[in-house]
């Protein structure tokens, strides 16, 4: 373990520099396990990745807030016409 991923899994440091590279049709990197521990993330975690004009940001997904947001879509859309009614 070098000392950059020391200081990380002490809290002592909050960010670490990567290069990016090409992946496939993509562009990506790697994350350091310091990294991945630090964010209690693993291998064949779901990931939700947001990006603006400060950065790009990576956290573990919500996934039962996703399901409920998938049937959401799905009921309104099964249910569009009911829906409508109801609001008048």
């Amino acid at each position: 373990m070098d000392a950059m991923a020391r200081d990380m899994m002490k809290g002592q440091t909050e960010s670490v520099e990567s290069n990016l590279r090409k992946v496939g049709n993509s562009t990506g990197t790697t994350l350091p396990q310091a990294v991945l521990k630090k964010a209690n993330l693993k291998e064949g975690d779901r990931v939700k990745i947001s990006a603006d004009e400060k950065g790009i940001r990576i956290e573990k997904a919500d996934e039962r807030h996703d399901r409920v947001m998938r049937l959401h879509e799905y009921s309104k859309m099964r249910h569009d016409r009911l829906y409508k009614e109801l609001a008048k």
